[in-house]
Parts: C-alpha cells; structure tokens; sequence
C-alpha cells in the first residue's frame, strides 16, 4: 500500500509519512514462514526500501524504534504515537452474573499464543466461578476450539467473530481481559490494539507477554502479568485475581486513568498533526 504514496511523493516532491502498526517482514513468521526463506529475503528488501523511502515513521510501539534501528539502519525521523480506543468502549457498564467472567478478543493466530490461554484454563478448571470469554477468528481457532475439547474445558467459551457494534456485550460482562503473545523478541515489541481498549474500558489486565505490553501494564499498574507462554504462571495470577475484587477495581481504575493521559483520542490527533508539521 505504500508503494503508490512513495511515487506520489516523487511526483509532488512532498513529504512521506508511513505510520507502522506491525514490524515487517517480522509479521509473516507468525504465518509459519521462515525467516530464512526467499519469501522472507524479498519482502525483506521491499520493506527496507518502502521505510528508507519515507521521511518520517511514525511507530504505534515505542520498542519498534530498536527495530528500525537494528534490521534497516534507520535512526532519525522516528517517532511514537500510540493508537487510541474507539469512544464506545471509554463507558462500559458492568454485568453481574456470579462467576469471574474473563474475555480475550481479537485474532486467533499464532502470535496471539492462544493455547496459553487454554493451557491456563486447565490449571484453574477445579475453580468453577472462572470462564473464558474467546471473541474472535483466526488461523489457530479450529485448533484451539480442538485443544479445548481433548482437555474436556468447561470453562472455555468460543463465541466466534461479532461486529465492532457488539463488543460492548462482551466488554461488559468481564471482570478482567487476557492479552497473549508468542515468546519472540520482535513479536514482544508490539503493543496490541486491544490494551488501549482494554484500559478504556476501565477493567484490568492479565497479561502473559513480554516486551511493550508488560512494560505498559507494570508501569500503569493496570493488571498483572507473567512471562509468555507461561501457562502455570497465568493460571496462578488469575486464580490471584479473582480472590480480590477490590484489586481488581484498583486496576480498573488506574488503566482507566492511565489511558486518558497517554491514549485519548485528543492526545493522538494532536500529537500526529504536530507530527506531520514538523515536516
């Protein structure tokens, strides 16, 4: 998609922008392409090419700045700006139904690490009050649903893909939401989308990541977070977690708080137009 902004660049001899959500060519090992491939090597150079062509890169992850410096020599001209959540989700009331209802929502695919999660929802089986929530489709989803059945869960609930519209639902009935990732360094640089929704919605986060995601969540003391793919360790901050439903409003709050500050809406439109002026 940016090969056509590169030639309007030339043609208009203005500025180019490009704003990077996922680290490319990084993106497609998560698709079980080898990094040591001709795939790989050509998109590689097609990458390089497309980010040396822009005067400016501005990154939804501060740790995507080591990666631009390390793989394609780039040093200047990059800059953070965090993405923010969409204002349904800033007023999410809460759905009492007696059990400590958790809700993961986005891809199932193989950097989102699902079976971590269903791995931790073995661990925490023989307490029944604990459900999770699964919303979403993707590449690992048939096999998730699969490993679910051989452990014989009860406790693990797949609802599919659902509209934008409708995620308020499932937002509302969570006492806290999941966020998991692979065990590899460069996925550890992305911060997902769904933590800025997840601190809008003002309830907190159990993580089982490393890299951006952990450093946001210990520093806005929104959750609680364990190494990735560490199952046991995740099925031990859970069961943590909902013995304590005054920390879990703690959290809630402090997200709610911290995402104002760093995450708004505002906060990015201002801060991507003085970007783009700085041109």
């Amino acid at each position: 998609m940016a090969i056509p902004g590169i030639l309007l660049k030339k043609i208009t001899k203005k500025p180019l922008t490009i704003y990077s959500f996922d680290l490319w060519p990084e993106s497609i090992i998560s698709g079980g392409i080898s990094n040591k491939g001709k795939v790989y090597r050509l998109l590689y150079k097609i990458s390089k090419y497309i980010y040396k062509s822009a005067d400016q890169v501005l990154i939804s992850s501060s740790m995507f700045k080591g990666y631009f410096e390390d793989n394609f020599m780039i040093n200047e001209n990059i800059k953070h700006l965090p993405i923010y959540a969409e204002s349904q989700f800033d007023n999410i009331s809460f759905v009492e139904n007696g059990k400590f209802d958790l809700l993961f929502a986005g891809n199932l695919g193989e950097m989102q690490s699902i079976n971590t999660i269903i791995l931790a929802a073995n661990e925490v089986k023989h307490l029944t009050d604990i459900i999770f929530h699964i919303v979403g489709g993707g590449s690992l989803k048939v096999k998730s649903e699969e490993l679910t059945h051989k452990l014989k869960l009860e406790n693990v609930i797949f609802h599919g893909r659902h509209d934008l519209s409708k995620m308020t639902e499932f937002y509302s009935i969570a006492y806290a939401f999941l966020v998991t990732l692979k065990d590899n360094v460069e996925i550890s640089r992305t911060l997902p989308g769904k933590v800025q929704t997840y601190m809008a919605a003002g309830k907190p986060i159990i993580g089982s990541v490393n890299g951006e995601s952990k450093v946001v969540i210990n520093e806005s003391n929104c959750g609680l977070c364990c190494k990735a793919e560490d199952y046991i360790e995740l099925g031990k901050i859970i069961s943590e977690l909902s013995a304590n439903k005054q920390k879990v409003v703690e959290m809630g709050n402090n997200g709610k708080v911290y995402y104002k500050k760093n995450y708004s809406k505002k906060k990015f439109m201002d801060d991507f137009v003085g970007m783009l002026l700085e041109l």
